[in-house]
Order: C-alpha cells, then sequence, then structure tokens
C-alpha cells in the first residue's frame, strides 16, 4: 500500500532512490566493461571477478533493483527523465575545470620542470580543453 509522506521526507526518500539507481547502474556497467570494447588508454581494469561471483553479483544487483521497484511504489516515488544532453553537458563541465586546474602552473607545485615541457604539456591540456568546450556547447 502506497505511503504519502509530507514533502519534505517526500523529496530526501525521492533523491535517495535516484542515488540507489545510479550505484546500481555504475556497477552494473564496471561488471560490463570487460565483455565490451571499452577504450583503455590512461588505465585499463583488471578483471579480477571471476564469472561465477560476477553472475552472484549481478543477480544481487537485480534483486536490488526489484526492492528499489517495490520501494519506488511504496513511497510513491515518480519515475523523474533525466536529460541525456544534461548529464553530458554537467560532465563536460566537470571535466574542463578538472582540466583547467590541471594546467603547467599547478606542476609547480612539483617542483622545477623545464619550461619546453611545460609549453608541450600546455598545448595537449588545451586541447583537451577545446574537444571539451566542443561538447559542452554541443549540449547546451
Amino acid at each position: 500500500m502506497p505511503m504519502k509522506l509530507p514533502d519534505n521526507h517526500q523529496r530526501g526518500i525521492n533523491a535517495i532512490a535516484v542515488v540507489i539507481e545510479k550505484k546500481l547502474e555504475a556497477m552494473q556497467n564496471a561488471l560490463n566493461r570487460n565483455k565490451t570494447n571499452t577504450r583503455g588508454i590512461a588505465m585499463s581494469y583488471i578483471n579480477d571477478v571471476s564469472e561465477e561471483n560476477r553472475n552472484l553479483i549481478l543477480k544481487d544487483i537485480d534483486d536490488l533493483y526489484h526492492l528499489l521497484e517495490k520501494f519506488c511504489l511504496r513511497y510513491q516515488i515518480p519515475k523523474q527523465d533525466y536529460s541525456l544532453k544534461r548529464e553530458l553537458n554537467t560532465s563536460a563541465t566537470f571535466l574542463w575545470v578538472d582540466l583547467a586546474d590541471a594546467n603547467g602552473k599547478s606542476l609547480k607545485g612539483f617542483g622545477k620542470l623545464d619550461p619546453e615541457i611545460i609549453k608541450e604539456y600546455d598545448t595537449f591540456i588545451n586541447q583537451m580543453i577545446e574537444k571539451t568546450n566542443k561538447i559542452a556547447h554541443i549540449t547546451n
């Protein structure tokens, strides 16, 4: 039987449901990462989960989705539509901030470095910032 809560509690529970679903989605994606041709350049995930454990975890994730569905019905949590465009724009914006903070000046804290290396480094960072800006522009 659905339960109606005061608005402030309802907003909190709605947010919890979204966080739970995003975490479940992230776990599912992590488990499926090695099953797809994910591009690893600066990092590589080691598949150190046995197929048996992978299947057990996927089953538990599926069970959690079913519990979340009951949870949402019980507390009358409406399905919320999320814009892929907005999510991509948010990710691009955070990436831009990280890149902007990673300029050659930020390397000075690690000690002296040849100015030519810093110049080359900044060129790479600036190229990545330009591409990130393009994504932000497309999704804005």
